[in-house]
């Protein structure tokens, strides 16, 4: 787009430019690795090779990848160019660690973040190679390869590239769980039921085959996560979304509570902010997933107190009649109605005035939710605002980040806001108005806030006036 012939903006995949470079061989355009050449040496050569002027193109174009791979010293031998460029050079710099780059090489850059690849874009993008290239495949098969790939298409066809090898030219589940040594969905689920039923001599059988076969346990406890995710989804709005298991194994799941499933949801989010301290992850989590007790055992294992023969037992008045109160009726999350109006400069400027203290705190209390979920009344309001994650909070603004786009609906219709209402003054003392993105929404509002941040056209903090008013 910078150098082809047919104008600056233009890309024709005509002219000798874009032939040049397609093929790799345009003579401005040099592509250098940062991870082996990253020594003042070679910077002080690239800055030589800087000095001239292009010779087939409008500008030279120096991409430098791994970028946080180059030494401090080398950084700062560039940094002069970097700020002064002569009009007919381009640097563009690629790294998946931005934190690792000196600030004063990113003060000096643009910076575009770019986001994961959706599962669902991957899953389908790999099926049409599949079926172009004639490999057979199973579905199971490709969503453990796009679980794998984390949100990267090139890793999902590397992935794909290894199990076809492995595989005799075909992509079955069975090779897929044998190759990078994982558990099978129906294998997930049974050990869940086991914590869920107590079944200790069960469970202790299944973590041995998991350990002596090598299974990742850091995958593993991500993917229980995931699992208890969906069938919490399941719960609150009897919808089935299919990202993970099938419906004749979600509905395993149908005697377990919502109280049971938000404590393990807890209890493997704690067990997973230790991994990063551990020697030995594997009997660690042995140990951990064999001593946790489900919430309902807890609360019928509990001993009633008995009085000692030391104490004086007083004599007992009778009991009066119990009263019984009809139960608060349960209430039903609406999922169709006035939605509240959330443009992208609203969050945009929510963004600017965000208090991270407010936020920090929220976060840490936000597990707090599930003690709600024994009240009839109020139960799937909060287990609802559970799939959300604190994303900015401000004053009485509070945004929640959402994976599914249909529980990010529900949450920003009007009519269900008053419940959410009373649900967080009772747990923060504040009666926020909820909003809520989903993962890709909240992406692509950062990357633009980053851009009126890199141009100087934010607004100042102190100019910013947030009105609940302009979301209605």
């Amino acid at each position: 787009a910078l150098n082809c012939e047919a104008g600056l903006g233009q890309i024709c995949d005509n002219c000798f430019s874009c032939l040049a470079i397609t093929a790799g061989n345009h003579p401005d355009v040099f592509e250098i690795d940062a991870a082996s050449n990253n020594g003042v040496d070679q910077v002080r050569e690239l800055i030589e090779t800087v000095r001239y002027l292009p010779l087939r193109g409008r500008y030279k174009v120096f991409i430098i990848d791994e970028i946080h791979m180059m030494s401090s010293q080398a950084f700062n031998a560039l940094l002069k160019t970097i700020e002064e460029p002569p009009e007919h050079v381009i640097f563009i710099f690629a790294t998946t660690e931005p934190h690792k780059v000196l600030p004063t090489i990113l003060s000096r850059v643009q910076h575009f973040t770019f986001a994961r690849v959706s599962d669902f874009e991957i899953e389908n993008r790999l099926k049409k190679i599949l079926k172009a290239e004639d490999v057979p495949y199973e579905d199971e098969a490709i969503k453990q390869l796009v679980s794998l790939s984390e949100g990267g298409l090139r890793d999902a066809l590397s992935l794909a590239d290894e199990v076809i090898a492995y595989g005799n030219n075909a992509i079955m589940l069975k090779s897929v769980l044998k190759l990078f040594s994982l558990l099978s969905n129906e294998n997930k689920v049974n050990i869940l039921l086991d914590l869920f039923e107590n079944k200790k001599l069960d469970l202790s059988r299944s973590l041995d085959l998991i350990i002596n076969d090598g299974v990742d346990v850091k995958k593993l406890t991500n993917d229980l996560l995931l699992i208890l995710k969906e069938v919490l989804i399941m719960k609150l709005s009897n919808e089935m979304t299919g990202v993970t298991l099938k419906a004749e194994l979600l509905h395993r799941f149908d005697q377990v509570s919502l109280n049971e499933i938000s404590s393990l949801i807890n209890y493997l989010i704690k067990l997973q902010a230790e991994y990063k301290n551990l020697v030995s992850l594997e009997t660690y989590f042995s140990v951990s997933l064999l001593n946790y007790t489900p919430k309902e055992v807890q609360l019928i294992a509990r001993p009633m107190p008995t009085p000692t023969t030391k104490e004086k037992v007083m004599p007992q008045e009778p009991l009066p009649k119990e009263i019984s109160l009809p139960p608060k009726a349960a209430k039903e999350v609406v999922t169709s109605g006035q939605t509240l109006n959330i443009t992208s400069d609203f969050i945009i400027k929510l963004m600017s005035v965000g208090n991270k203290l407010l936020k920090k705190t929220t976060l840490e209390n936000w597990p707090r939710l599930s003690s709600f979920y024994e009240d009839t009344r109020l139960a799937k309001f909060a287990a609802l605002l559970n799939i959300g994650r604190p994303y900015i909070a401000y004053k009485d603004f509070l945004v929640l980040e959402c994976d599914f786009e249909s529980e990010a609906k529900k949450i920003n219709l009007l009519e269900n806001q008053n419940y959410f209402q009373e649900i967080l003054e009772t747990l923060f003392g504040t009666k926020f108005h909820v909003l809520a993105l989903t993962n890709k929404e909240s992406n692509q509002i950062v990357s633009r806030f980053r851009e009126l941040q890199q141009v100087g056209k934010l607004q100042k903090a102190q100019d910013i006036e947030i009105k609940y008013e302009d979301l209605l």
